[in-house]
């Protein structure tokens, strides 16, 4: 199978200051169609620089990114990318449905079959009765939501998330990761690349959990997540949930010690 985004030897760095800083190096990695992808790394590895690249937000210094085999400016072209990132973004003085039909809008797509789309996201993301409320009369997982919504409007093929709830409290945290897990589950699959924090996170999203180093960034380990769908809360209490938030967890660390040990 072809894989949706392909990233092959992909280097970059950021002038600061006057001095060449690099953030990312020699990135190789396959992501096929309707899969569940989570990026995990010390702060400062180039997680979002990454996630960026692949969107083509950023322009690649070395190396290349294709989704579905053209270069990602190709795909935003046909909106086959949605981004979804820690701070909501939303229009303050856009209502939430107005916000959800903010890309249908700049996509001229104003008609009866994208007020449909409105309200069907509405429903599917719980917001049936927010409609008409304003992002200030929200919680924080709600606001959430309503950008999540938003990114799916277009129905794009391609989901780019860069710590959507790493803003919330605990709690909120814990129950937005199953709402979104739902959500994919009812939007025939997306592929879903997700940029966290949390160990715990990234093992009850994913298929597979990428695990990067130190800056500048590259892969220390693809760690493949054999657990079943649909997955729901119960899952973390499973033996099994937890081997793999070791064996991520162990594989960060190692790969703190290994950069330390070859600074010194």
């Amino acid at each position: 199978m072809t894989p949706t985004i392909s990233v092959n030897s992909l280097s970059h760095s950021f002038e600061v200051n006057g001095k060449t800083l690099p953030v990312l190096s020699n990135i190789s990695l396959e992501i096929q169609q309707g899969s569940f992808i989570s990026v995990i790394g010390p702060s400062g590895c180039g997680k979002t620089t990454l996630l960026k690249l692949i969107g083509g937000l950023l322009d690649a210094e070395s190396g290349s990114v294709t989704i579905e085999g053209a270069p990602p400016q190709e795909a935003q072209r046909r909106k086959a990318i949605g981004f979804v990132f820690q701070d909501s973004s939303l229009l303050p003085w856009r209502t939430v449905a107005e916000n959800i039909s903010l890309p249908l809008e700049l996509n001229s797509s104003e008609s009866r079959q994208g007020h449909d789309e409105v309200d069907r996201l509405l429903d599917v993301m719980g917001l049936a009765e927010f409609g008409a409320y304003h992002p200030h009369e929200l919680s924080g997982g709600m606001r959430q939501r309503v950008a999540l919504a938003r990114a799916l409007a277009t129905d794009p093929d391609v989901l780019l998330m860069d710590e959507p709830l790493g803003a919330l409290d605990e709690m909120t945290r814990e129950a937005m990761r199953y709402e979104i897990l739902s959500v994919w589950e009812r939007n025939r699959r997306k592929t879903v690349v997700f940029v966290t924090h949390s160990i715990a996170e990234a093992v009850a999203l994913s298929h597979r959990v990428i695990v990067m180093s130190l800056r500048p960034g590259h892969i220390l380990d693809e760690i493949d997540i054999d657990l079943p769908h649909p997955r729901d809360e119960t899952i973390e209490k499973s033996q099994t949930f937890l081997d793999y938030t070791y064996k991520v967890r162990d594989t960060l660390s190692k790969g703190v010690v290994r950069a330390t040990a070859h600074r010194g």
